[in-house]
Order: C-alpha cells, then structure tokens, then sequence
C-alpha cells in the first residue's frame, strides 16, 4: 500500500503541472500555510497516538496495542496523501514551488511532493519505539530456541533501511521517468515550434531551439511533436527497467548468496523449471520482528544477464527447504510465464485506454486532469486484477512442477504461504492489494489437488486476460491515431 500511495502522490504533483490554484486569491503566506499546516496536524497526532500505545503495550503486554499503532501509522500515510490531493485542487503546491525555485526539471515536482514523504518519514520514526519493543522480545525468543541473533538497528539505521526499502524503490523509478516525461515534453515543445507554420500561428513563441535547425521538414509540427516524443519517452521507460535491477542490488541492501548446500538447491530447482537469473541474492532487511514483516522474495530484471532472484535473510532463516523449495518455483513460474511483462503491458494498455477515452468524453469541460486522474485510477485497478491471476497461476504451476517430483504441491505450496504469513505476522484472511488473501490462495491450490494438476484452469483464465489486454492496446492505438488523424 506504501508504494501504490507513493506512486499516486507523484501523480498527483506532475498532473498538477502548474494549473491555477481554485481559489488564485489568497495571500501567499496563507496558501503555503493551508498546504503544510495539515501535514504537520496529523503528524502530531500520530505521535500522541503511538506515545499512548507504547505506554499501554507496556502496562498490558498486549499486541492488540501494536495492531493499533500500525494501523494508526497506516492512516496517517493515506492521510497525507489525501491532504495533497485536496491542496493540489485549492492551492497548487507546485506553483508555489515554483516561485522559488522556477520551473526546473523534476525537482519541482519532487520539492512539492516532499511533504507527503516527509511524512511517511516521520511514521517510521515514530514507530520505532513500537518495532523496538516487537525486536527486544523476539529477541529473547530466539534465545530460548538457540537461534542466532544481531544487534538491532538504531532508530536512525532503522529509519534508513525503510526509506531504502519501501520509499527510493518508488521514488528512483518515478522521478526519473518523470524526468523523462519532462524531457519528451521538451523535445515535443521544440519540434513543434520547428515548423513555420505553427510559429505563423503563434508569433509570441519564442525561437525553436538550434538543433531543431536539421531536422527536415515531415518531422517538425504538431503530430511530429506527438509521434516523437512518445518514442522517447517509451525508450527511456524500457531503460530505466533493464538498468532498475542494479539500482535495486543497493536501494534494498541486497549480497550475492554464497556457495553452498542452499544455492545448488536453488540452481537445481531453477534448471528443472527452466528458468535462469544472473545472481541470486539475500536481502538484509534486519527486520527486528515478525509484525515489522520482511519475509518474501522476488525476482527483479527484464533480461537474463540483468535478472536477479532475491530472497530475504528472514525468509532464508525461517523457512524450510522442501518449503523454500515451493517459493523458488513460484517465482520462476513468474518468470516462465512472463508475468511482470504482461503486467507493464496492462497498465500501459488500460490505462491510457481509459485515459484516452475520458478525455474525449471530457474535452468540452476541460477536464483533463480529471480524465488522466480516471487513467490512473483504471491502470491501477487493473493492477489489482491481473496480479491476483497471476499470483494464482504462478501457485498453481509451482504445486504442478513439485507434483512432478513426487510430492503433494498443493500441499506444500500452500504450507509455504501460511509460513510466509507466519514469519510476517500477518493473518492469512488479510487481503494485500496485489497478491488478495493467503486464505483464499490455499482454497485454490485445494481445489488443485482435488482437480488434479494435469489441466489447470487459471490458465485458461489467464489466457483470457492476456486477450484484453491485447484489445486495450489495440484500442490505445486506434485512439492515439484517432487523436492524431
């Protein structure tokens, strides 16, 4: 949920891009008070909330204070990104960055959009005092059990580690293709003022820029403008992805996991799936407990020799093998069956498909800030709906791969998901907003070992899928030509 919030407050800001506040009346000092005196409100709020759960979880010892603590962290992160949104309907925070600093590449945007990550910041640091006690009584259960500990974080590392795990792997990525965005505007904005005739039109504008000079007549104008800086902006895109995983190796303090017992493991169950990765990798979370989460893994990476599997040292630890064993096949059944491309896939399809579609509804209000709004809100719903599916497939071509071998992959799939809601501390009815429910996933991989694995019907709905989301980037194409005819 940290991401997709993350990801909407970006949105929001470069949206934005400088549109007159609702109410351009009001004194300066007061639009930037109505901006971040609610930030600092419920910051302050939060605080109090999480002193006052500390002091009870130490009177009682009862987790349900706990509960309540990250769920008040929770709320104050949502609610700092709905305090964003209503400030950028009333009072335009980039523009008044802007004053400052002027109109500068992506900085603006990200100087304006700072408040919301002080914020989640701030959450994390107020709730170290809540993680520490969580740490200090794991602690002396390890002890009694004979298992290895670490000294814990300090609340600033603490602090650190979240910011690098749950905050720059969004920011990085969003901000550069931002950046990017900006970048493809530019050239648009200078083929288009390339063309005489548009000038012609517009005499106010200032000079195209000088190389613009050589570029030949078919490729200045409007529709040069739009044809071009799509592609840019595109390639820009599918770089930033090839080179993420490098980025990731640092951002989620990640090593190569050494020689052993453990990788051939792992190098074995990767050859007989099919499937291969440049390095795999332990990723140091420190976690201090169970509720703080930190058990999971993933595969990051487009291409083979920038493709990295990544498992938590806390998954590593508490996991065991025939279990690990299941993990690893579903995240090669992710890969096997292509997975994170068609996901990019859909989101590109439908969101600029809905994007598209209600900004021709729209265009006699002059709504398209609203209708690129619908586009997002459509990409991410799609999000949703896609992961879910291929969560379940990559579940139920893990338990068909570990059937093969012999054993019960049902079974010992859905062992290894209640231990992966075990070592987080999360309750396997809780819905994420990606993967839905533990629950609901150990119902299929049942219905699977009833059925049996021979003929699995989530593939045929995945096919299904795949088929809209071929017909949404059809229709993103037809409209896009539309717009330009």
């Amino acid at each position: 949920m940290i991401h997709v919030l993350l990801v909407v407050a970006f949105v929001v800001t470069h949206l934005s891009g400088g549109m007159p506040p609702a109410d351009d009346s009001l004194p300066m000092a007061q639009r930037w008070t109505l901006w971040l005196a609610p930030m600092f409100a419920v910051s302050v709020v939060l605080a109090a909330s999480v002193w006052r759960r500390t002091r009870l979880l130490d009177r009682t010892g009862q987790l349900v204070h706990v509960r309540k603590a990250f769920n008040a962290a929770g709320r104050t992160r949502v609610a700092a990104v709905v305090i964003h949104l209503g400030a950028v309907l009333t009072v335009d925070p980039l523009s008044l960055v802007r004053t400052v600093t002027g109109d500068l590449l992506v900085v603006d945007e990200l100087l304006a959009t700072l408040p919301v990550l002080m914020v989640f910041v701030w959450t994390w640091w107020v709730m170290f005092s809540v993680e520490h006690r969580l740490g200090e009584a794991s602690i002396i259960g390890r002890l009694d059990r004979g298992e290895q500990i670490e000294a814990m974080p300090s609340q600033a590392r603490s602090v650190w580690n979240h910011v690098r795990q749950d905050m720059l792997f969004i920011v990085v990525p969003v901000v550069t293709l931002m950046g990017l965005g900006e970048l493809a505007g530019s050239v648009a904005d200078g083929v288009m003022r390339a063309d005489p005739a548009v000038r012609a039109l517009n005499p106010s504008w200032p000079e195209p820029p000088g190389w613009t000079e050589h570029l030949p007549q078919a490729w200045r104008g409007e529709r040069a403008a739009m044809v071009i800086s799509g592609p840019v902006l595109i390639l820009g895109a599918v770089v930033v992805m090839a080179l993420f995983p490098l980025v990731i190796r640092w951002l989620w303090d990640t090593v190569e996991l050494g020689r052993g017992l453990l990788r051939d493991s792992i190098e074995a169950r990767l050859r007989s799936c099919g499937v291969r990765v440049s390095t795999l990798r332990v990723w140091r979370t420190r976690s201090p407990s169970a509720l703080a989460g930190g058990a999971n893994a993933a595969v990051v990476g487009l291409v083979r020799p920038l493709r990295d599997m990544l498992f938590t040292d806390r998954l590593l630890e508490g996991m065991p093998m025939v279990e690990l064993d299941a993990v690893v096949c579903h995240e090669a059944a992710h890969l096997r069956r292509h997975h994170a491309a068609w996901l990019a896939l859909a989101v590109l399809g439908v969101g600029s498909s809905a994007g598209l579609l209600a900004s021709e509804f729209m265009a006699l209000q002059g709504e398209s800030l609203w209708a690129a709004g619908f586009g997002i809100g459509a990409a991410l719903g799609s999000v949703v709906f896609v992961s879910r599916r291929f969560e379940w497939q990559a579940d139920a071509h893990a338990a068909r791969w570990l059937s093969a071998d012999g054993l019960d992959g049902p079974g010992i799939m859905a062992a290894a998901l209640r231990r992966v809601a075990k070592l987080n501390g999360v309750a396997i009815t809780r819905a994420s907003w990606r993967h839905g429910s533990i629950a609901l996933r150990c119902r299929k991989l049942a219905r699977i070992g009833e059925a049996g694995v021979d003929r699995l019907r989530i593939d045929r709905s995945v096919c299904a899928v795949r088929a809209g989301i071929l017909l949404s980037l059809a229709l993103t194409a037809w409209l896009a030509w539309r717009t330009l005819g």
